[in-house]
């Protein structure tokens, strides 16, 4: 029988409409129904009216994803066999990582590797600088620009012009900041005198040399001698005078103390102006006024 919700009751009177309804409602609870009045509820079951849901509930879902994929592109096979293996590499990565976890093996991490930094050809090398030794200082202030005077002890000197020359190693001189003249000798220097020979010749050498000049003088350890005469080193024009007659031949070394501090180098000069026979070591060994120095 067809399901029908147009049945009316606007004909039938509203008692008896009643009447029926409570006659449906006792026949209910007694457990059973007249047969001339069977139950209206029948009509409508609960399975019909579950598969009414079904059906409608299928239908909707049929007909929105028949109008939703209209709007999607379709997948064509690259990228279906593209996204396979990405989904099976991250399936198996996380297995892997979770049958870690619950094995409970630590997790270690890869120590890095040191970086070596090759040098660029371009790069200079290394410049090592050394600090030089500091140079010991002269002995005396002349010895840089007169060597030999080095032997020269380091007193201090004497300024003076040269106005008069005696012989081959005494001569005059006015000192700076005093109005007097002074005699001075050379301080390990011995020259022909008195009308020796050679005298003229030492005495006219030692003129050349010093005449009229500014002087610079430095004494030994004596300051004079008994007759009042001034013991000097000379000298002039960067010309160290004792040892410069000495090795001309024009004089001896004279070794006489205590000022000897120039004996040596007075001695060495003396032995090389003989083997060369300079100045006065030229002559005769009659004329030389002075024994030789062995």
């Amino acid at each position: 029988m067809p399901l029908s919700f147009r049945r009316s009751f606007k004909n039938k009177p509203a008692a008896k409409v009643g009447r029926r309804k409570r006659v449906v409602a006792v026949a209910a609870t007694e457990g059973a129904a007249p047969a001339s009045e069977p139950i209206r509820g029948a009509k409508y079951s609960p399975v019909a009216l579950i598969g009414c849901g079904v059906f409608l509930v299928v239908g909707t879902v049929i007909i929105v994803s028949g109008g939703l994929s209209g709007f999607l592109p379709p997948q064509t096979s690259a990228a279906k066999s593209r996204t396979l293996p990405i989904a099976q590499t991250l399936n198996t990565a996380i297995a892997a990582r979770v049958g870690t976890l619950s094995a409970g093996t630590p997790t270690t991490r890869p120590s890095p590797s040191p970086t070596v930094v090759s040098p660029s050809p371009t790069d200079a090398p290394p410049t090592l600088t050394s600090t030089p030794f500091a140079t010991p200082p002269p002995s005396n202030p002349w010895s840089a620009q007169i060597p030999e005077a080095a032997c020269i002890r380091a007193d201090l000197p004497q300024k003076g012009l040269v106005v008069g020359v005696l012989d081959g190693d005494t001569i005059r001189v006015r000192l700076e900041g005093d109005a007097n003249v002074y005699s001075v000798r050379y301080v390990g220097v011995e020259a022909p005198t008195n009308g020796q020979y050679y005298a003229a010749i030492s005495t006219g050498k030692n003129a050349e040399l010093v005449y009229f000049k500014q002087a610079t003088l430095v004494r030994d350890l004596t300051d004079r001698d008994p007759q009042g005469t001034l013991l000097r080193y000379v000298m002039v024009d960067g010309i160290f005078v004792n040892d410069a007659l000495i090795a001309g031949g024009y004089a001896q070394a004279l070794s006489s103390g205590p000022d000897t501090a120039c004996r040596a180098s007075f001695e060495a000069a003396q032995k090389a102006a003989q083997s060369r026979r300079l100045g006065l070591w030229s002559a005769p060994a009659y004329l030389i006024p002075f024994s030789p120095t062995p």
